[in-house]
């Protein structure tokens, strides 16, 4: 699981870019207590999406 800083570095995206995303349910991620987490196979999808 990675945090929103890691996912966001992963995806080498900004976090506003990140919380735009996941409003949109382009990304997948988890909700725990008030902090965002993601999968890596999830954002892995996210990037091979029209591949």
């Amino acid at each position: 699981m990675l945090s929103l800083d890691e996912a966001a570095q992963f995806l080498n995206i900004s976090k506003p870019t990140l919380y735009r995303l996941l409003g949109q349910g382009a990304v997948k991620g988890l909700k725990a207590g008030k902090q965002w987490r993601f999968r890596r196979a999830d954002l892995r999808a996210y990037m091979e999406r029209g591949a």
